[in-house]
């Protein structure tokens, strides 16, 4: 039996009805459900049919949330290591280093600390460019399960910067031990931020060609 578009649509009418808002996760179920009601012998009303699978439904759609969790925490890393295999950034790693070294020639550690602390600011605005043009492109229309976590790629970063408030005698005692966790984070930072660039334009494609599809 061939499903109609009428059908496909009381599908997806269904699933939103029962708790599955977001319309990736609408669309994987609703092409898994399709080929499995039009592959059976026997077939029941198709409501019947959608109530014996709601259950499993729900537990793919809270898969679906922690996997694109995990991908795009996947990626951050993913991108920060990259970081470690261009040239160009030894190359950046020794100007940086000769910079630190020229400031400490001129300014205390105190005006060097302040100075290093307000860098981490140059990719979180970066961030927040990014993340005010996808609200305004969507019409801050949460609809896609992986538009909800893009916010959540920035949150080891700002974990990281919030901890230099945490830690600032230690840091302030402990110069070396300062440059490499303020580099780190800098680097962190830097790589959530292009890794969130990326990932909004996966998510607009997908978005637009959903919003065609199901709405």
């Amino acid at each position: 039996m061939k499903l109609v578009k009428e059908d496909i649509k009381n599908i997806d009418t269904y699933l939103r009805h029962n708790g599955i808002k977001y319309m990736d996760v609408r669309y994987e179920l609703i092409d898994h459900l399709a080929t499995e009601y039009e592959g059976m012998d026997n077939y029941p009303d198709l409501r019947s049919f959608l109530n014996k699978r709601l259950g499993w439904c729900k537990k793919v759609a809270e898969k679906k949330a922690t996997s694109i969790h995990w991908i795009y925490q996947r990626g951050l890393w993913k991108r920060l290591l990259r970081f470690f295999t261009k040239p160009v950034f030894h190359l950046l790693v020794f100007i940086t280093l000769l910079g630190l070294l020229e400031l400490t020639t001129k300014l205390d550690f105190k005006h060097i600390y302040k100075y290093l602390i307000i860098t981490l600011s140059i990719p979180y605005i970066v961030y927040i460019y990014y993340m005010i043009k996808f609200e305004y492109f969507t019409n801050k229309d949460k609809q896609l399960v992986s538009m909800v976590y893009l916010n959540n790629i920035y949150s080891l970063p700002i974990v990281f910067i919030s901890l230099f408030g945490v830690l600032k005698d230690f840091l302030t005692d402990n110069w070396y031990i300062f440059l490499v966790y303020w580099f780190f984070t800098l680097l962190l930072s830097i790589a959530a931020a292009l890794e969130i660039g990326s990932r909004q334009k996966q998510v607009l494609k997908e978005y637009k060609f959903l919003k065609t599809y199901l709405v």
